[in-house]
């Protein structure tokens, strides 16, 4: 971070998503490891912590840059201490039983890297932590990074990965793909011996499959290349529908000429809103629309899922509806 400042429109991009992503994930430590006090070093705007207070954690302490817009907190501001985080941080000795930095250590810088793991390790015995990988892309990522670069410097310290997080929450569509891809526990021997749960799911932990893509993930970068576009489906002649909302679909959409009608998603919440100044409507949508008048796309790493969804519709693959992601550009 050091001298580069984060503004409030840059918080505003994601924190709907870190929000819906939190109160996913949370639950789930909280059922593993019980924590009682937590710490997030990168807080940003509070909204991790605002899901740990909305699962009964009374103690927390959000630190982040004191460029962070306190009106923009979901916590309340005296839970929030303004530091710059890729230095040392001291708090006087005070220990959590759970610190989390998420989606923030590939904007340190390389040389500050282990300043920030001295910083979670010396905060708790059990640390959650998500970091982007190379060429995952984001504002000022000047340290993506495998995650194996980041066990090594946890294991220096005596930390151990535990991948507990990231299977049961890899399908989810209320989880950003970067934290069903990148969420990580590391915590000591002593952890491990403490806590059953966390010790049976550190005996489950493949090492050898730690450094791994999420489709969303892969496919939204294709799509930014502009490799895969929806141009081609102009020849059909017919209203098109748009099955998905997320990351992918905005990218693809953006990069299209082509006239869509109206989006389709699953996501009840979206219902009634708009996407790319269309309107979001329910699946069901389609079944009051005339036979062979339409086109259903779908734009979605969970495209067979999807597809027997709308077959369930009485919609035929190919001469109904087509899946936007094989169709490269021409």
């Amino acid at each position: 971070m050091g001298n580069f400042q984060y503004g409030s429109q840059y918080y505003h991009s994601f924190e709907t998503g870190s929000l819906a992503s939190a109160r996913s994930i949370v639950p789930i430590i909280m059922k593993l490891a019980e924590p009682s006090s937590v710490i997030d070093i990168g807080c940003g705007v509070g909204a991790w912590l605002s899901a740990f207070r909305e699962n009964g954690v009374k103690e927390i302490l959000g630190v982040d840059g004191e460029y962070v817009n306190r009106d923009l907190l979901h916590i309340p501001p005296e839970f929030f201490l303004g530091a710059d985080i890729s230095q040392p941080l001291d708090l006087g000795g005070k220990r959590y039983d759970l610190a989390i930095c998420m989606e923030v250590a590939e904007h340190i810088w390389h040389l500050s890297a282990g300043v920030l793991v001295d910083t979670l390790t010396k905060l708790s015995d059990m640390i959650l932590f998500s970091a982007a990988i190379p060429w995952q892309g984001g504002t000022h990522h000047v340290n993506e990074r495998w995650i194996h670069y980041w066990i090594e410097l946890f294991e220096q310290r005596g930390y151990k990965a535990v991948d507990a997080i990231r299977r049961k929450v890899w399908n989810s569509p209320d989880v950003e793909p970067c934290y069903k891809q990148n969420s990580i526990i590391f915590c000591t021997q002593e952890k491990l011996d403490n806590i059953v749960n966390l010790q049976r799911e550190y005996e489950r932990t493949d090492l050898n499959m730690i450094s791994i893509v999420h489709p969303d993930i892969y496919l939204t970068r294709l799509a930014q290349t502009g490799m895969i576009t929806l141009n081609s489906y102009k020849k059909l002649d017919k209203k098109i529908i748009v099955f998905g909302t997320g990351g992918i679909s905005e990218v693809i959409c953006n990069n299209s000429n082509i006239q869509i009608s109206y989006f389709i998603d699953n996501n009840k919440k979206k219902w009634g809103s708009n996407f790319l100044g269309k309107p979001v409507k329910s699946p069901e949508a389609i079944l009051e629309e005339s036979k062979d008048s339409f086109a259903v796309i779908i734009l979605s790493s969970y495209y067979q899922q999807i597809a027997k969804q709308v077959k369930g519709f009485g919609l035929e693959e190919n001469t109904d509806f087509w899946n936007g992601l094989l169709e490269y550009n021409e």
